[in-house]
């Protein structure tokens, strides 16, 4: 942690903490995140910046957990800060931590983008990778950005990316519109979607969305089995059309055969009585159904 004076506006640093998250949230979403890694105990602290390396301190526990939409509280030794509502004044640069008297120890950094409908539309690129092996994942940005720090981070659920690599601003402004990152010996938990965002402590932009798939993951090898064990779609479907012109003709053929049996059985009984006409026993039967004798 670092240990940052605290005026009547808290003092804060000039790098990204490594433990930082991009957050977006929605207009009029209620947004509830966690500070992980401040102290269990004491009174924490949640500000947000306005100039550089200077932060307002908007709530506190113990006396100052509620301000306006915005409040704090601990649970179970961890802090939680609410945003009711969010409007898009609330995007910017948050800082939460411990604070103790004219001091604060910084120990998570949020960044916080509130969008409407249609208001982010990044470029996306897929970059491929092979399992085991490293991958680069290059983000461009623009001139205006060239002297910000930038940073990757990697999409854990919707709309919250933790920050997974940053790099000092630049000195030399011109040429500065690039950041590789490596990732080494990549697996299928490496898969999903990269944001590539830089900052200047106070405002940032998330420029580019990365996707990440990795070749040779199990997802990958199910479907490589199915694709090598599929076979034409004719081997099934002749069969199961022949299925069903049977079972349309079959009744049909039963009816034709019973017709020609009843004629066959009246001219069989014409023939009896014609031969036998002095008999006394009744004609024999002669049935239509294959169970009779």
């Amino acid at each position: 942690m670092k240990l940052i004076a605290l005026l009547l506006l808290t003092v804060i640093s000039n790098t990204v903490a490594f433990h930082s998250m991009v957050i977006r949230a929605e207009v009029g979403e209620t947004m509830t995140v966690e500070c992980p890694h401040t102290e269990k105990y004491g009174r924490a602290g949640w500000c947000k910046t306005y100039l550089p390396e200077m932060c307002k301190v908007v709530v506190s526990t113990n006396g100052e957990d509620h301000n306006g939409r915005t409040s704090i509280r601990r649970k179970k030794g961890s802090v939680f800060v609410t945003i009711f509502e969010v409007e898009t004044i609330d995007s910017g640069i948050y800082w939460c931590g411990l604070r103790q008297a004219d001091f604060i120890h910084i120990s998570d950094t949020i960044m916080l983008e509130v969008f409407t409908a249609d208001s982010w539309q990044p470029n996306k690129t897929t970059v491929n990778g092979e399992m085991g092996k490293a991958i680069n994942i290059h983000c461009q940005y623009k001139k205006q950005h060239a002297s910000y720090k930038k940073f990757l981070c990697k999409v854990a659920s919707v709309n919250r990316c933790r920050i997974i690599a940053s790099s000092s601003p630049s000195k030399n402004r011109k040429y500065d519109y690039n950041l590789v990152v490596t990732l080494h010996r990549i697996d299928e938990g490496d898969e999903g979607e990269y944001w590539c965002g830089a900052t200047d402590t106070v405002h940032f932009e998330i420029g580019q969305v990365k996707i990440l798939e990795v070749e040779g993951t199990s997802s990958q090898n199910i479907t490589n089995i199915n694709k090598s064990s599929s076979v034409p779609i004719g081997y099934f479907l002749l069969p199961a059309v022949l299925v069903i012109l049977l079972i349309i003709l079959i009744p049909t053929l039963v009816k034709k055969w019973r017709q020609m049996c009843n004629i066959s059985q009246t001219h069989y009984r014409s023939l009896w009585f014609q031969t036998s006409r002095f008999k006394k026993s009744s004609p024999p039967t002669r049935g239509c159904d294959p169970a009779e004798p």
